[in-house]
């Protein structure tokens, strides 16, 4: 039962944030305001938070998201959350940088190098994207 609701639950984020990621490809947040919402609005559907999530740093809300998906408070959640692997980076710099190469993937957009990590808020993710996303509308082929 348990099992089925989890699978439920992320099935409904997962569609929740592809009708996000359908709005910023399609035109449907065509000004710099309503891409930003739906930025936040598929980074929130990633995490498996709610709409009603009201934080901006990235961080953050991944360390609230592992947290809920572990069944743990944020706090007990960051102080076990420790830098390892061969990339030696900790569980929400991975999430946080996974968002980010997830929407530059699906918008086909590419970040200068060294931003991503430089990003703190959604705000700041929303204005990267869309200035890139200005900059190859932007272009124009010679005949």
């Amino acid at each position: 039962m348990e099992r089925e609701m989890l699978r439920e639950t992320m099935e409904a984020d997962r569609e929740r944030a592809a009708r996000f990621l359908e709005g910023m490809k399609g035109g449907r947040c065509g000004n710099k305001d309503a891409f930003a919402d739906c930025v936040r609005g598929y980074a929130l559907a990633r995490f498996s938070l709610p709409e009603e999530e009201t934080g901006q740093e990235i961080a953050e809300l991944a360390a609230r998201s592992m947290a809920r998906a572990m069944g743990v408070s944020v706090e007990s959640f960051k102080s076990r959350d420790r830098a390892s692997g061969c990339d030696y980076t900790t569980s929400v710099t991975d999430k946080k940088l996974l968002l980010i190469l997830s929407l530059t993937r699906e918008l086909g957009v590419k970040l200068s190098p060294g931003l991503a990590p430089k990003i703190k808020t959604l705000a700041q993710l929303a204005d990267s994207l869309w200035e890139e996303m200005e900059k190859t509308c932007g272009e124009t082929t010679s005949p």
